[in-house]
């Protein structure tokens, strides 16, 4: 066999009997891979499996009106998301996960096809225990009826709308999953997971950090309260850290249209 340096290619390329090591994959996701979050106020976002949110793709944000979208920047930075009028039952959210190589074509496919992000929302405190690898429904059939709600990016580029519910406070939660899996090759989708990870943060009074941020002003998973002046801003983030099991993002108070969300796609 000839043996060279390992590549994100499904295949033992370095004879030591592992797939994908090191991990390969996690510098082709972050630089290859785009994630789009999308916010719909009054129920207006796309319902169904949709190819776009707003303007995402092809523009990589738009920051006005009751639907709005924001994608990374294939940097492994923050993008910020700022929210608009009190979130509550009639707002949506969604994430996109789209990969694209011409030199590692079959990899990109690949990632898009088998990766994908799960992301769930609880109202009541009655999100999943951290590090659950379940959250209501998910992983499987993506659910907005029940309690507690989640959705994903589906592993085809689409986004798929999860409603809220009631009004998102202080005794909400979101929860968040990075999972690859593929039947036929579970240690290329074991690698794959484990090469990346996604951050998912929020910030109440428009304190989130700008785009292109490396970090959301603190070590990601954790919180704390920005003191600007008088007046101290609560702060979480939370990270996938490559298990394939849901992680919570507590979230500190009302969530209205003083807030930011940031997401990040980060190789590890």
């Amino acid at each position: 066999m000839d043996c060279r340096a390992e590549t994100c290619n499904g295949a033992d390329d370095d004879c030591d009997g592992r797939v994908d090591e090191e991990p390969v994959c996690g510098e082709l996701i972050e630089r290859r891979c785009t994630l789009t979050l999308g916010w719909a106020d009054n129920n207006r976002g796309p319902l169904g499996a949709s190819a776009t949110w707003s303007t995402c793709p092809p523009e990589i944000r738009q920051m006005g009106g009751d639907v709005r979208c924001t994608s990374t920047r294939r940097d492994g930075a923050f993008v910020r998301l700022d929210l608009d009028g009190d979130v509550d039952g009639n707002d949506l959210l969604a994430f996109s996960l789209r990969c694209e190589d011409a030199d590692f074509a079959e990899a990109a496919r690949w990632i898009q096809g088998h990766c994908a992000v799960f992301l769930g929302h609880a109202d009541n405190n009655q999100g999943a225990a951290e590090g659950s690898p379940v959250w209501g429904a998910c992983p499987g059939v993506s659910s907005s009826a029940a309690v507690p709600r989640c959705t994903s990016s589906g592993f085809d580029g689409n986004f798929r709308a999860m409603q809220l519910a009631g009004d998102v406070d202080e005794n909400d939660d979101l929860g968040l999953a990075w999972i690859c899996r593929d039947d036929e090759q579970p240690a290329r989708a074991a690698a794959a997971q484990a090469s990346a990870e996604v951050q998912l943060a929020w910030s109440a009074g428009n304190q989130g950090p700008g785009d292109g941020a490396p970090t959301w002003g603190f070590d990601c998973p954790g919180s704390r309260r920005l003191q600007v002046g008088r007046v101290s801003f609560p702060q979480a983030c939370t990270s996938t850290r490559g298990d394939g099991l849901f992680h919570r993002l507590d979230l500190g108070q009302d969530v209205d249209d003083n807030d930011d969300l940031g997401v990040a796609l980060k190789g590890r």
